[in-house]
């Protein structure tokens, strides 16, 4: 976690110098993706994949000297990627605490934010784009559930988080003579 911490601080500072350091988080991008397939699906895993799922974006964004036709297939990886961790069936996080769900709901919102902030131009391959598309609309879908899911465990009784779609339920309370 730290040393994703340090990348996107450094690629943040660096990301406007030379087009070699670009290549260079792309590429460690790149690996990092591949890795995330056959990465582990332990609770305690979904704060650090939705980190580089964000950090991906960011770079993304944010890259200057990358084509379209690349700006896809990074775009389309990172899908990919994010998609992995919704291979497993959803568990509790093991030592998790509230403060633990708020910070992966937050990062959920992030998360989902930055995929609809980030807008690939298509290029010459309709399919390829198609495809795209519809891998970010499930991607979009099972975070809201994720979402949806934590936010049931952060407010049990029928209240809704702040970004959370919805609207606190009352219940009267009569006691009983």
């Amino acid at each position: 976690m730290r040393l994703l911490q340090f990348l996107g601080s450094h690629f943040n500072a660096t990301r406007l110098g030379s087009p070699h350091t670009e290549k260079m988080f792309l590429r460690l991008l790149n690996y990092t993706l591949d890795g995330l397939k056959h990465a582990t699906g332990h609770p305690l895993t979904r704060e650090l994949r939705l980190q580089i799922l964000l950090f991906g974006l960011q770079v993304l964004k944010h890259s200057i000297n990358l084509k379209s036709s690349e700006r896809t297939i990074l775009k389309d990886r990172i899908l990919t990627a994010g998609l992995t961790w919704f291979n497993f069936s959803p568990r509790w996080s093991f030592g998790g605490n509230r403060l633990q769900l708020k910070a992966e709901f937050r990062l959920l919102s992030d998360v989902a934010a930055a995929l609809s902030n980030v807008k690939v131009p298509s290029h010459r391959s309709p399919l390829r784009v198609k495809s795209m598309l519809a891998k970010e609309q499930l991607l979009q879908a099972l975070i809201d559930s994720e979402r949806t899911r934590l936010n049931t465990w952060l407010h049990p009784l029928g209240g809704s988080a702040p970004g959370m779609s919805g609207t606190r339920t009352q219940t009267e309370v009569r006691p009983v003579l």
